[in-house]
């Protein structure tokens, strides 16, 4: 597969298993994760995640997942937040081939305030090419936001992202700075390389939930429209 040819793929193909939860606070689920033999410790700052999912006029991203396609894709534009700092924009692809996945990055100059939609689209259309065949027919559907903290094991093979305070904006809303739903949910990630698979086993025995599906795209469609 010609992956890509001006952008950044991540090389492996990788595991992300989701943990969702409203029955506990993410303070306990910081202290599960601290308190884990896998000697997990605090990598970067918390930080807000926002992302711009992008679909076709059919919503065919959406249905696809709905459907369980063992092959496809997601689009979206993403940025980060700490305090008054704003991170430049990144197009990011992720490529799904059954239960294992790898993402492609373009890292743009620009930050969300200083374009509009129709030249984030533009700017789409010219990255993605040759990579996503449906491009042009891609719109914004709706918009996520949430604060993530990030974790690492001892041995580097187990990566553990924790989400909080997750909403979802429609694009109307998002432009307007209307908030359209806000979830008190909780999602623990873990992600690890295929060679990793051996570790998570004893990682996911002393976590106290269980594995489910769980899309942010997909939840702010349910939830927005």
């Amino acid at each position: 597969m010609n992956m890509i040819s001006n952008g950044d793929v991540e090389g492996l193909w990788r595991y992300e298993r989701k943990y969702v939860t409203d029955k506990l606070k993410v303070e306990e689920l910081e202290d599960y994760v601290l308190s884990h033999p896998g000697l997990f410790r605090p990598i970067y700052y918390p930080r807000q995640v926002m992302s711009i999912y992008f679909d076709t006029e059919e919503l065919d991203y959406y249905q696809q997942n709905e459907l369980g396609i063992q092959q496809r894709r997601k689009v979206r534009v993403r940025w980060y937040e700490h305090g008054s700092q704003i991170s430049a924009m990144q197009i990011e692809v992720k490529i799904r081939e059954g239960e294992v996945m790898k993402k492609a990055k373009f890292l743009l100059s620009k930050k969300v305030a200083e374009v509009d939609l129709d030249e984030i689209r533009r700017l789409m259309e010219k990255k993605l090419m040759g990579l996503v065949a449906e491009v042009d027919l891609l719109k914004p559907v709706v918009v996520a936001g949430y604060e993530r903290r990030y974790f690492l094991s001892k041995s580097l093979g187990v990566r553990i992202t924790l989400d909080d305070d997750l909403r979802f904006q429609a694009m109307g809303d998002w432009q307007a700075g209307r908030i359209t739903s806000e979830w008190d949910l909780k999602v623990l990630e873990c992600k690890y390389g295929i060679e990793s698979d051996f570790e998570f086993v004893r990682v996911a025995e002393r976590l106290p939930l269980r594995v489910s599906k769980s899309s942010k795209y997909m939840m702010g469609v349910q939830q927005c429209y």
